[in-house]
């Protein structure tokens, strides 16, 4: 069995060195695999977790990207090809620009057994439905969005109010503060100079693999804020 599944949006990020000008500019330009389910899977992964990742891609070039990234890394995939291009993610000086592509209509008519399931709160008004077809410890990110999540055993997002969801383990995270959750706050030991593509993602994977191994809170806190800035891109 998986130990944990990832569903969410799949993405191929590009970083821009500089602010575009009038002017042709040269710089290094990294593309990298990238999206919430992604950066969990992978953050899974470098811990040693049989993952998989769950979602969409168009039949392009970008998509045949992901596929492979994944298989190198030993993440195995449920990926549903649609008629729509692969999402891309621009990074910039001045701000971040998305095209969610086929990430907007996914559907996830079934999903992998698994220990735990992490559903990203990038689905939306589908995040419901997922969480009813998830197996073992379901888990929503909010991704910092007001979402649906009836059915979830844990919640947690970017400083979401800790009794706002009844019946659920509810984890926010603090960014350079941390995470807390029910009255327990954890520090991270490393903190780095810039905020991390993906680091949400990645305390969310390492966190719900410690509770789905029955780690305490506290461990389990101390573990998400330890994989938070590891895989940086």
């Amino acid at each position: 069995m998986l130990d944990l599944v990832c569903v969410g949006d799949i993405m191929l990020d590009v970083h821009l060195p500089a602010a575009p000008s009038p002017d042709r500019t040269h710089g290094a330009i990294r593309t990298v695999v990238g999206g919430s389910a992604v950066n969990a899977a992978l953050a899974a992964a470098r811990l040693g977790a049989r993952v998989c990742v769950a979602g969409a891609v168009g039949d392009d070039p970008a998509g045949r990207v992901v596929a492979e990234a994944l298989h190198e890394a030993g993440v195995e995939s449920q990926l549903v090809t649609v008629a729509a291009p692969t999402g891309t993610c621009v990074y910039g000086v001045d701000g971040v620009v998305a095209d969610r592509g086929a990430n907007a209509v996914f559907d996830a008519e079934t999903l992998p057994a698994a220990r735990a399931t992490l559903v990203s709160g990038y689905l939306g008004e589908r995040v419901p439905l997922v969480v009813s077809r998830a197996h073992g410890l379901v888990a929503v990110d909010t991704q910092g969005r007001a979402v649906d999540t009836r059915g979830a055993g844990v919640v947690l997002g970017p400083r979401i109010d800790l009794h706002a969801y009844d019946g659920a383990i509810v984890c926010s995270t603090l960014g350079a503060d941390g995470a807390a959750a029910r009255g327990i706050h954890v520090r991270p030991d490393r903190v780095l100079p810039e905020p991390q593509v993906g680091a949400g993602d990645r305390f969310a994977a390492a966190f719900l693999l410690a509770l789905a191994d029955g780690a305490s809170l506290k461990t389990a806190l101390r573990d998400g804020c330890s994989a938070a800035p590891l895989g940086a891109h």
